[in-house]
């Protein structure tokens, strides 16, 4: 697992087994965001230094800096063909294709955003301080929209997942409600191994059976 540590402006690869650092790599300052690669490696973006850092997992170094980036970056989801980066001001996400510097597409957001998660097809689901919206990464299009304030988002299977504020809630691909959903309170949600982990005032919730990889 890695964490960023904000006023140090390094990434760490936390050991599971014994939660001790197992490498530490320099990034930006104020890491704010990460995502995993499905290539391998993480995105993070790091919102006081307007980039982008792409960290090679196996070398435990940056390999590659997204940079100018503006806007306060503080959040990234990736799927097999797109960085998708959430900047604050003005609100928006940009859309990197493997190896540009430059963003193919860039999506204005009604507020801004605190969660980004890849689906299928180049889309993504996008939380931001008043809405869900699914967006498409190729035309920019805003697909579907509905009135959640979300804090984090986790996507298993082809449901989507939203906790903030105590609230918790689940939704189709299109923005539906989904039967069964998740019940409140619910603080932060994370999907992992196949099981859904829904933390809430003093507990944690496992939807589902884990399956380490």
């Amino acid at each position: 697992s890695w964490v960023g540590w904000h006023h140090h402006q390094t990434l760490s690869l936390i050991d599971l087994d014994t939660f001790q650092p197992a490498a530490t790599v320099p990034v930006g300052k104020m890491p704010s965001g990460i995502a995993a690669l499905p290539g391998g490696g993480f995105a993070v973006a790091n919102a006081f230094s307007d980039s982008v850092s792409i960290v090679d997992q196996a070398a435990g170094q940056v390999s590659a800096e997204l940079t100018g980036i503006a806007s306060v970056p503080s959040i990234a989801g990736a799927n097999a063909g797109r960085l998708a980066v959430g900047v604050r001001s003005p609100p928006a996400v940009r859309f990197f294709l493997p190896g540009q510097t430059a963003p193919g597409r860039t999506v204005e957001l009604p507020s801004a955003p605190v969660a980004i998660e890849a689906l299928s097809d180049d889309r993504f689901v996008v939380a931001t301080e008043s809405q869900l919206l699914v967006v498409h990464a190729v035309s920019g299009e805003v697909l579907h929209r509905a009135a959640f304030s979300a804090s984090s988002i986790a996507v298993l299977g082809t449901t989507i997942h939203a906790a903030g504020s105590g609230n918790a809630s689940s939704f189709d691909e299109t923005l539906r409600p989904s039967a069964p959903g998740l019940s409140p309170p619910a603080i932060a949600i994370e999907a992992a191994g196949g099981a859904l982990f829904v933390a809430a005032p003093g507990i944690v919730r496992v939807h589902g059976a884990f399956t380490p990889s």
